[in-house]
């Protein structure tokens, strides 16, 4: 139940895939250039399920001063999570970081960034957690560094400086990295 609610935050923060509780987080950010907040989420986005039908799962990316990473609040049927969101641009890619803030209740929070892709197309958001398979295997080879949880679906947590974070980005094939199947999101409200 966790593991798919933390899924279902980072699609709020641009996050998520049901990957069986698998993600990546880091402990730091990486040391790349773009925006902290890309105004291009700012606004109220309906979540999709896998056959393409809207779910009762809002995210709304709300921006409170020029320097401050977006606030991101997912809001579903019964609970709320909210997450600092900050954007970051990894070659031609868009990349987030989103850190919770408040978690709902009874769940464990995470304290480190929850980090994946996103592309926004028109009104279309898509958005793809880090495939945890693949950066399993770049912490086996010493390619980075990080943690591993015990077991199938634990959870991979990166350890490497901001400089080594963005190297891994910027010289890994970016396209091999996120998952498979990347969740969606329609907006359904712009900023006035």
């Amino acid at each position: 139940m966790r593991a798919r609610r933390i899924v279902l935050n980072a699609i709020a923060v641009f996050a998520a895939l049901l990957l069986a509780g698998c993600y990546v987080t880091t402990q730091k950010l990486p040391a790349t250039g773009g925006p902290v907040i890309d105004p291009q989420l700012i606004g109220t986005w309906q979540a999709f399920d896998e056959q393409g039908k809207a779910e009762g799962t809002y995210l709304h990316f709300i921006k409170t001063d020029e320097k401050t990473p977006l606030t991101f609040v997912m809001v579903d049927d019964h609970s709320w999570t909210v997450y600092e969101m900050t954007s970051l641009q990894v070659g031609k890619r868009q990349m987030f970081a989103v850190k919770q803030t408040v978690a709902p209740r009874g769940d464990k929070p995470e304290h480190n960034y929850i980090v994946g892709f996103y592309e926004i197309k028109g009104d279309d958001l898509s958005i793809s957690l880090l495939d945890t398979k693949k950066v399993k295997e770049l912490i086996a080879a010493h390619k980075i560094k990080g943690r591993v949880e015990s077991g199938d679906y634990g959870k991979v947590t990166l350890t490497a400086s901001p400089e080594e974070l963005a190297a891994l980005f910027a010289t890994t094939d970016i396209d091999k990295l996120p998952g498979d199947k990347p969740a969606k999101a329609h907006r359904v409200s712009k900023p006035k």
